[in-house]
């Protein structure tokens, strides 16, 4: 397989069995918020999971159960570029997210002003909403609260293509 029907897999596999959004921690210093972007998919068979490490990298984990593959950071911002343009019902995820690490600058970006913070928080509720699994399986049914910052971003992605 080339590397481009490797990443069209993936995205079909990224699309039906990952997680995508933001972990979210508080600083014992300052008492802010600050968010890091996250890609993690749980399987009880190893393989599909050492395919996405070789792509993409990230780690693969053992546990008690299953297998883990997270990817975090920066890394998320390549995966989901690269996959994107295939995603459906994970695609609203991807593009929050993307327009969170696009806003990333310092250390792991929790330097920021209270304006972004502000904006990040919304995009974080939203994308907890997003990916809140109901009794009818995964939540569709997109926000109106998101940022205007990531609504723009999210416009301009779309416009070109």
């Amino acid at each position: 397989m080339t590397r481009y029907e490797q990443v069209i897999w993936a995205a079909g596999f990224l699309d039906g069995e990952s997680y995508i959004g933001l972990s979210r921690g508080v600083s014992p210093k300052t008492g802010r918020p600050f968010h890091q972007a996250i890609v993690d998919v749980s399987q009880i068979r190893r393989a599909p999971l050492d395919v996405l490490a070789s792509l993409f990298e990230g780690n693969v984990r053992e546990g008690t159960r299953a297998y883990y593959w997270r990817v975090g950071g920066r890394n998320t911002q390549a995966v989901l570029r690269e996959t994107l343009p295939f995603f459906v019902m994970k695609r609203r995820q991807a593009e929050l997210v993307l327009w969170f690490c696009d806003t990333m600058s310092g250390k792991q970006g929790r330097h920021v002003s209270d304006a972004l913070l502000a904006e990040r928080e919304l995009v974080w509720a939203e994308l907890r909403e997003l990916n809140r699994i109901s009794v009818y399986g995964q939540a569709e049914r997109l926000s109106e609260g998101a940022p205007q910052g990531a609504k723009l971003w999210v416009a301009q992605i779309a416009a070109r293509g």
